[in-house]
């Protein structure tokens, strides 16, 4: 009798020491449930938010786990997330160096085939592979056309924004960025218009230019008549030096025939491709692919992305087809993402676009297992820089996302380090929403900072 009540009392402190054991590991676990619920709720229950649509996934890549979702599986506007989609696609289908254009060269002549390069006379890039070779040859050059075309605008893009400077048009052999940048210096006192242009980047096909000086306007202004390349110029104030930039209309490959005379002081003419002409273009390079990635994502340029993505459609295919490419992708590599997503630009300029946050997380964690996390940091804005530069500025890089804006939408997308180490994917999806970008951004870096400090 007395065996048994030793024994009894042995196993009610057992029992004991486990209850305790579980009710703290039931605390630990517990209290981080409740930090990234009460994170949430702070974020979806925010004043200037709870009346749109906040979607969220959380990923852990070391433990290869879910740690959390809200409305993941939604559908959202991604606005410039859509911009990995498209690192994706580069990384994985272009060659280490973009291919600037398709050549070959006979006695008297330098032939050359478009390849949609964007950074042939970009400002960013100084090195210019393919006019050094132009240069060289001192020969007249001739443009090779075929029936392909490229729409300046892809569906869903906002017409009243074709003024605006991130939204060059889309074309076969872009030059400078495809925008016109302007320059104006303050002219001499009796002069009969205030300011002089000083700098013009390119010349252009039927290019007018209506300039006027209005001293009560709230900011200097240009704009851009549709379909042409008629620019109103609106002036203002007593700047020294004025500088401008609006997209122009490529006009197919009259814009790049303009350009190549200009600087290459010869002639340039234009003729179809030939079936023989196949056997003797070879490209020539020029910028390092992830160096036109890392500049796409740290700026969101939307330009690079469109461009980007029409290379990718001509090296799979042979056409400048960026749905073609799209399809491909999204019936290939991309198959198995959770949520298929509606994908329409390279950009996503398009309010087309419907991705879900957990769709995001797993493009992610297909970029770090097809190309490994360092590729995906090197190419990412960090926290303090790009359009990260005011999003958790006091901390050490901890933080590589892409972010996503358009009114009323804003997006982050990436990959994070926290306090105790854990390396998590995640995506907060915010739609719909009346309060300005500002205010959003704000609310989603207090979220970030929170899950930093409490996972």
């Amino acid at each position: 009798m007395k065996r048994f009540s030793v024994l009894q009392s042995h196993m009610i402190r057992h029992l004991k020491i486990g209850s305790w054991l579980l009710f703290v590991c039931a605390g630990i676990l517990g209290s981080c449930t409740v930090s990234r619920q009460s994170a949430t709720c702070e974020l979806i229950n925010d004043s200037l938010l709870s009346n749109g649509f906040v979607g969220i996934h959380l990923y852990d890549i070391d433990q290869k786990k879910e740690v959390y979702a809200h409305q993941a599986n939604r559908y959202f506007t991604p606005a410039s997330t859509v911009k990995l989609f498209t690192a994706y696609a580069a990384k994985k289908i272009l060659e280490p160096k973009i291919v600037g254009a398709l050549l070959f060269e006979t006695n008297d002549t330098l032939f050359i085939q478009p390849a949609a390069d964007p950074t042939f006379l970009h400002p960013d890039f100084s090195e210019q592979p393919l006019l050094d070779a132009i240069k060289k040859c001192n020969k007249p050059v001739v443009l090779l056309e075929t029936d392909q075309t490229v729409e300046p605008y892809a569906p869903g893009w906002a017409w009243d924004d074709q003024s605006e400077p991130y939204m060059p048009a889309r074309s076969l052999f872009p030059v400078c960025g495809n925008l016109l940048r302007l320059e104006w210096i303050r002219a001499e006192q009796n002069a009969d218009f205030p300011y002089m242009l000083a700098v013009q980047n390119t010349e252009l096909p039927n290019f007018k230019i209506n300039k006027t000086y209005d001293p009560n306007a709230s900011g200097c202004l240009i704009e851009k008549q549709a379909g042409q390349n008629y620019f109103d110029v609106t002036l203002t104030g007593n700047s020294q030096t004025i500088k401008q930039a609006v997209p122009f209309d490529p006009m197919g490959l009259d814009a790049s025939m303009i350009t190549l005379r200009n600087i290459s002081y010869r002639s340039v003419y234009r003729r179809r491709l030939k079936e023989s002409d196949l056997t003797s273009l070879k490209p020539l390079y020029t910028q390092a692919t992830d160096s036109v990635i890392r500049r796409m994502l740290l700026r969101s340029d939307n330009f690079f992305a469109e461009q980007l993505l029409l290379q990718c459609a001509n090296k799979s295919f042979g056409q400048f087809n960026d749905q073609r490419m799209i399809d491909s992708l999204l019936h290939g590599p991309l198959a198995d993402l959770p949520d298929s997503p509606r994908w329409v630009d390279g950009s996503g300029l398009s309010r087309y676009n419907l991705f879900t946050p957990r769709s995001q997380t797993c493009l992610l964690k297909k970029m770090i297992d097809s190309f490994g996390v360092d590729y995906l940091k090197s190419v990412l804005a960090s926290n303090g820089e790009g359009t990260l530069k005011t999003f958790l500025s006091d901390l050490s890089p901890v933080v590589f996302a892409k972010t996503g804006t358009l009114s009323n939408n804003f997006c982050l997308t990436g990959l994070l380090t926290t306090q105790k180490g854990k390396r998590l994917l995640f995506s907060v999806m915010i739609n719909h929403v009346q309060a300005k970008t500002p205010y959003i951004r704000k609310a989603v870096e207090l979220y970030i900072r929170k899950i930093l400090e409490h996972q």
